[in-house]
């Protein structure tokens, strides 16, 4: 809606420039769209916009880049500023070889999946999605409490198949104690630093997994033996979350040689 433009056909070609647009709560600032040839039935489109996380999550679920990503952005949920170039290329003739370019700059957005007890937030940065898995990326933003950086390096070969998200963060105690789901009668103090990645793969390997790792080093725990502990020891913990294609969520959760809980909702 609110389109301004124009469209010239030019031999056995098409061309629109877009002057702007409103579409899903998107304002598209410019784009431009082009059949060179209608013999060959190839379809380029460019286009600059901005708006909400929510409302570019919504757009980006109707386009062909989230078929291509296996459904990611279906899974997911956010508020917060976005700026984003999506670069379109469309083979009607060869569909399967289309391909979509996205450069996203993040400001202050807020991302959150169901069925994790804890949110992303002020993420700031930048963000490069090459026709799905993730090419490059580098975030800054607030996790458990504490700042969070995401960074990306994707190798050059192509098309790419898989998104692997590397993160690095600080967290604290009482972040930790929520997202647990503890009383406060059962403290957490203090704060640790922790590392994990995430993992996406398109078919047909199809694999969503997160794993999370930490020493607990500078928390202090007042929960009963043999979890409580001091803040100068060290007690090795990890998460791993996987998303099975059948759907669900499979959690297995190890703390030192204390124990090891799984389980799936």
């Amino acid at each position: 809606e609110n389109m301004a433009g124009h469209a010239e056909f030019r031999n056995a070609g098409l061309t629109m420039q877009l002057a702007g647009a409103d579409s899903m709560g998107l304002h598209v600032a410019s784009g431009d769209a082009r059949f060179a040839d209608f013999k060959t039935g190839e379809l380029q489109i460019h286009a600059q916009g901005v708006g909400d996380a929510l409302d570019v999550i919504g757009f980006l679920r109707a386009t062909p880049l989230d078929e291509m990503a296996d459904g990611a952005f279906s899974a997911i949920d956010g508020k917060g500023a976005i700026s984003a170039n999506l670069d379109l290329f469309l083979p009607f003739k060869d569909f399967v070889n289309r391909r979509a370019l996205v450069h996203a700059q993040l400001n202050g957005v807020t991302l959150s999946h169901p069925g994790l007890p804890f949110s992303a937030s002020d993420l700031r940065g930048d963000v490069d999605i090459d026709g799905g898995p993730v090419a490059r990326a580098d975030i800054r933003g607030q996790v458990l409490g504490g700042p969070v950086h995401v960074t990306a390096k994707a190798s050059k070969q192509r098309p790419l198949t898989r998104t692997q998200l590397d993160l690095r963060g600080t967290l604290s105690g009482e972040a930790l104690r929520v997202a647990l789901g503890l009383p406060e009668a059962l403290g957490i103090q203090g704060a640790a630093d922790w590392q994990g990645s995430v993992t996406i793969a398109t078919a047909p390997t199809r694999e969503r997994s997160m794993h999370l790792s930490t020493n607990l080093l500078g928390l202090e725990s007042q929960l009963p033996e043999p979890l409580r502990k001091a803040a100068a020891r060290a007690l090795p913990a990890t998460m791993e979350i996987d998303w099975p294609i059948t759907g669900g969520m499979q959690v297995n959760v190890t703390l030192g040689s204390i124990a090891n809980y799984a389980f799936a909702f």
